[in-house]
């Protein structure tokens, strides 16, 4: 079992350690310097989610998705879409993993062949999901603390960079824009739909829910901070071209003459972060699986799916380029469908049959 504030803590984590990656240059390119507005448009996606997530959570509680989802689409299709569901979060592994794959080879490691940074990352997750959730939570609470910690010292030490005219005229692109660049990142914000399968082994309350909303609101403040920044100091035109957006921010970072080049700081942690988001979403896929074959014993598994994503993930993503136009073009569009549509759908099921499932959940 693990504690709401673990969630909570995990829950911004999930969304944020990706999020930094491509949400500013999308955001900039699409709204320019409104860009900073477009994390709060993308949090109302992962709010609509939370609120379906949590409905289902109090009617069908302590079941997980795979397993109420017999009652809503029946035997044969609960066994479809319950793997369907183990797909998409296997794909999110998998992006992950190569995600933090082409960041340490970028900054750290340029000359290590892809194939083998690939595996070193996907034997640290193969132990990370054998330690178990709990000790995923335990070490998220520890971490907690350097999220905001990172935010308040970059902004220390960027605060002789920042200039101010970079946001005039405010909001160059009008409310298009903001939506346009709010539109992808809202397929991180619905990633919330994890919860389905991590809320069963919470102890609850009834201020659960105003609590995991409030994480969605810190989340966005903490991503429109760091593109705020971002404009002040590279500008909307330098902004929107480079890929590690963030990464470069990092570079910029000193306090006087004794204290610089730092970015190494910033940068471990943010790894970390991505880490653990890769250890939940492989926790869950391994979850989803075993409920949907009636699998006993789930630790079989585990070897197998990290492995695959990592073949997978050098053999789709050969290059940063081909990464970059998967998440830009294909990635919201398929993501949403899992984390949205089929929850919406789901749900107006849930109310045209609610008396029979009802019946059927009593029996």
């Amino acid at each position: 079992m693990i504690s709401v504030k673990q969630l909570n803590y995990l829950t911004v984590i999930v969304i944020f350690s990706t999020g930094i990656l491509y949400l500013p240059s999308i955001a900039i390119s699409q709204a320019g310097n409104g860009g900073w507005i477009s994390p709060f448009m993308s949090m109302s996606v992962g709010m609509i989610v939370l609120f379906i997530v949590f409905f289902f959570y109090h009617r069908f509680a302590p079941k997980t998705l795979t397993e109420y989802l017999p009652l809503l689409v029946g035997k044969w299709g609960a066994k479809i879409l319950g793997l369907l569901y183990v797909f998409f979060f296997w794909t999110v592994g998998l992006k992950v993993i190569r995600e933090i794959t082409g960041i340490v080879r970028i900054t750290l490691l340029p000359n290590t062949p892809l194939i083998v940074i690939c595996f070193m990352i996907a034997l640290t997750v193969i132990y990370g999901v054998y330690c178990g959730i709990e000790a995923l939570a335990r070490l998220v609470e520890l971490l907690a603390l350097i999220l905001p910690a990172m935010i308040i010292a970059l902004m220390a030490g960027l605060m002789g960079f920042i200039h101010w005219d970079a946001f005039l005229p405010l909001m160059e692109f009008g409310w298009q824009g903001v939506i346009r660049g709010a539109f992808m990142p809202s397929s991180w914000f619905g990633e919330v739909i994890v919860l389905a399968y991590l809320l069963p082994i919470v102890t609850m309350n009834k201020s659960s829910l105003p609590r995991f909303l409030l994480s969605l609101v810190v989340t966005a403040f903490l991503l429109s901070s760091l593109v705020i920044l971002i404009i002040g100091v590279l500008g909307v035109s330098e902004a929107a071209r480079i890929q590690l957006t963030v990464y470069e921010l990092m570079r910029y970072v000193q306090f006087g003459a004794f204290l610089q080049h730092i970015d190494a700081l910033f940068l471990l942690p943010w790894l970390m972060f991505m880490f653990l988001k890769a250890l939940l979403f492989f926790h869950v896929t391994v979850i989803g699986f075993s409920q949907s074959m009636g699998l006993v014993h789930s630790q079989f598994t585990i070897i197998p799916f990290v492995l695959l994503s990592m073949v997978f993930s050098h053999w789709i993503f050969p290059d940063e380029f081909t990464l970059n136009q998967f998440l830009k073009i294909i990635w919201p569009n398929y993501a949403l469908f899992f984390e949205l549509v089929i929850p919406i759908v789901l749900l107006l099921l849930y109310w045209t049959r609610r008396h029979k499932i009802q019946s059927m959940s009593l029996t």
